[in-house]
């Protein structure tokens, strides 16, 4: 499927009918991220054909010049409800919220900056990744600069992208061994902030910090 077809439902959300609660298994979600970029790149000539066509005109991306297409920060994606985040208490386990979309959001570079975001979607289980959106270059640009902070003061060893649809948030998410007992923890630094939950763009904080405060938020 090519993004002719796929074009277009900017920032979509399409929630598979497989979807699975997370689990920590690393090097299953790097060979998510492995499987679904060359089908990603076999994408970029479509997009840069489109683009210097004017076809996605009306959507911010227009450039007769574009070169040099590429993908980077390939993030395996979660989805965050809010039903489920109402009945989030202190203490209990972080990954038991997040749903696994089997999805991949790459952020696609041209000319050198930032241009979209490109979310790979694997249809059902043994089958190809398909791209399903593109994102505008207000949030590619910032899922970029948060990357990039984060490389100075980094706390995980995994990185993974979370949102909450239902309150319009996004985070770039990091997974951490514990240093000194059994499992794990997840780290959350704000893409975007909100004035109305709380939560400030660039902000690092623990997911049950986070989810504690948005549970509360979200009655």
């Amino acid at each position: 499927m090519s993004l002719r077809q796929t074009l277009f439902v900017l920032l979509a959300l399409a929630v598979p009918a497989f979807a699975q609660r997370a689990s920590i298994e690393f090097d299953s979600m790097r060979e998510y991220v492995k499987d679904a970029e060359p089908p990603a790149q076999s994408e970029l000539p479509h997009f840069e054909s489109l683009v210097k066509g004017g076809l996605l005109k009306e959507y911010g991306f227009f450039d007769k010049s574009l070169t040099d297409t590429h993908l980077a920060s390939g993030l395996p994606t979660f989805l965050v409800t809010v039903n489920e985040l109402q009945r989030f208490r202190p203490g209990n386990d972080v990954f038991q919220l997040l749903r696994d979309e089997h999805t991949v959001t790459f952020v696609l570079f041209g000319n050198g900056k930032p241009l979209s975001t490109m979310t790979m979607r694997r249809p059902a289980p043994g089958k190809a990744f398909e791209p399903t959106a593109l994102g505008s270059p207000q949030l590619a640009e910032q899922i970029d600069t948060t990357y990039a902070a984060l490389t100075e003061r980094q706390h995980g060893e995994f990185r993974i992208l979370v949102e909450i649809p239902g309150m319009s948030l996004k985070f770039l998410g990091q997974i951490a061994a514990r240093p000194l007992t059994a499992g794990y923890d997840l780290y959350l630094t704000a893409i975007r902030g909100s004035e109305k939950f709380g939560v400030k763009q660039g902000l690092t904080t623990t997911a049950d910090d986070l989810f504690t405060r948005l549970s509360a938020a979200a009655h």
